[in-house]
């Protein structure tokens, strides 16, 4: 693997001793520069010259085995920190103090593992070297319209009330068997509902898997029936999952939670404003659709834009569960994993990003990870040490990056989210839960034609879109919405209002002409309490 950007360090040398910076100055910079108090700052370029002088610690031997199994991997990147360190600084040679005291230099062993400490206490991470200011005038530009955008939405999807949503309902399912749609309905929105009534076997928690039940029961069987049997299992079946999920997980990080979000660090523009509530809008970047998703709660770093993209960090972990699993979602060679080690290139507790939806991702952290200082990561393309991945798949990509930088480098779109992170001892993750289902039997008399059914849907998919409207969405609304934006059930295109379109064209000409990419460089980062090593 090459150490990206490490051009930029070269070009930090250049200036500084073109600038005649001072040694001290630049010692400084090279042992502690993410922690000086009063960085140096480059004003023309508009970037931390201090920061990159820790670049200096990551051009040494990284390993890429299994660093929970080989546990001597990850000593090995410290024991050549520390030698590199002491010869370029103290112009010894200190690396054998690993194992005995220096017979005539005033080196021991017990420094030798004080300095180990040291670099053990600190992250190996890729910061964005960018002051504040680049990109804030865009993103709050972005911020602007996005409420713009969103007041228009809310104008069209209020219209849609339950009477027109339950028509539309009853119309797709008649359209299933050949009969054409009411002329006072728009046939194409018929033709996607169609489309996503015709789902095969929906599970359980399908928006849809209750209609089809009931659509396609044996016609001996009234729908009164049908439906009360229905509402029997959903209730019990929604009764046994939050159970099970109460009973076998313990909320190790709630990233809904602000005072959760508080203790884990972070790098990158997009992470400066990536705190979502539920319900909030992802914007597409291109084609007619408007709206991508409707995000849960939680940390997204596409919720203004793709393009720019970061790191999101957990504190160092410290549990005794077998398993440790991440409500997570992401694509465009985003990935999640959990360092141990401060190993930085193997694939153990290491996944692909696939998904748009939240889906749970399960790890089994190393049992005594307080020794290895493991903590969560979550990282978009630009801030991986591995991209371009050549062993992508080992990590559950569709492919391996196997073609130079500039091709796969040409698209900076890359994004991750997360929710919650749970630990357990039991195998599977936490189960869905049906709490957005269950709201179809709310009222408990059972209707007794599929029309009522398509009510009780109208209902339910209404009240949803009023609450999003109000800002007052539940987590099972927003499923809701999310579903029919997801299926084109809502006016969702930029033909759908010329003043909406306005609006998006604006948005995506500031997205793609006027966000500069984030200048990255790797470096280390100390936000962890230090640790005292034990003398070997």
């Amino acid at each position: 693997y090459e150490v990206h950007h490490a051009w930029r360090y070269r070009d930090y040398l250049v200036r500084a001793f073109n600038q005649d910076v001072p040694y001290n100055q630049l010692i400084r910079e090279h042992i502690a520069g993410d922690l000086l108090a009063q960085p140096r700052i480059n004003h023309r370029g508009r970037f931390n010259e201090s920061t990159i002088g820790t670049a200096f610690y990551r051009f040494g031997e990284v390993p890429h085995d299994d660093c929970i199994g080989l546990r001597s991997i990850g000593y090995d990147i410290f024991a050549n920190q520390v030698d590199t360190l002491t010869k370029a600084f103290q112009a010894s040679t200190v690396a054998c103090a690993r194992c005995h005291d220096h017979k005539i230099d005033a080196f021991s062993t017990r420094d030798y593992h004080a300095l180990l400490g040291v670099l053990r206490s600190t992250r190996l991470v890729a910061h964005s070297i960018d002051l504040p200011e680049i990109n804030r005038q865009p993103l709050e530009r972005l911020e602007a319209l996005k409420l713009l955008i969103r007041k228009r939405l809310t104008r069209l999807w209020k219209n849609q009330g339950p009477a027109r949503l339950k028509a539309l309902l009853l119309a797709a399912e008649a359209a299933r068997d050949g009969q054409a749609p009411p002329g006072n309905l728009d046939a194409g929105l018929v033709t996607r509902w169609k489309t996503a009534l015709s789902v095969k076997n929906p599970p359980l928690e399908h928006p849809l898997h209750t209609w089809r039940s009931v659509a396609d029961r044996d016609r001996q069987t009234p729908v009164e029936k049908a439906w009360s049997t229905l509402a029997d299992r959903y209730l019990d079946e929604h009764r046994k999952r939050t159970r099970f999920n109460l009973e076998n997980f313990r909320t190790l990080y709630d990233l809904r939670d602000p005072a959760h979000v508080a203790l884990w660090s972070s790098h990158g523009h997009a992470l400066r404003s990536a705190t979502s509530v539920d319900g909030e809008l992802a914007l597409s970047g291109s084609g007619n659709s408007i709206v991508s998703q409707l995000l849960p709660a939680g940390i997204h770093s596409h919720r203004l834009t793709t393009r720019l993209g970061g790191t999101f960090r957990s504190p160092i972990l410290h549990t005794t569960r077998k398993h440790l699993s991440l409500q997570v979602l992401g694509n465009q060679r985003a990935v999640v994993r959990i360092v141990s080690n401060n190993c930085q290139l193997n694939y153990v507790n290491y996944k692909a990003l696939q998904s748009d939806q939240p889906t749970w991702i399960t790890f089994e952290p190393a049992r005594d990870d307080q020794k290895l200082r493991a903590y969560i990561e979550l990282v978009s393309k630009f801030y991986n040490p591995k991209f371009p991945d050549q062993l992508a798949t080992i990590g559950g990509a569709k492919e391996n990056d196997r073609v130079p930088w500039d091709k796969v480098a040409a698209d900076p779109r890359s994004y991750f989210g997360i929710s919650r992170v749970v630990v357990h001892d039991v195998d599977a993750p936490p189960k869905v839960e049906l709490d957005h289902l269950c709201r179809l039997f709310e009222n408990g008399q059972a209707p007794a034609s599929l029309d009522t059914v398509a009510t009780r849907y109208a209902t339910v998919l209404s009240r949803s879109i009023t609450a999003w409207s109000n800002k007052n969405a539940s987590p099972a609304q927003v499923r809701w919405i999310d579903w029919l934006v997801r299926n084109g059930l809502l006016d969702n295109s930029l033909d759908a209002d010329p003043e909406l379109a306005g609006l998006v064209k604006q948005y995506r000409t500031i997205e793609e002409k006027q966000l500069v990419q984030p200048r990255i460089i790797p470096g280390v980062e100390d936000v962890d309490d230090g640790i005292d090593q034990p003398v070997l």
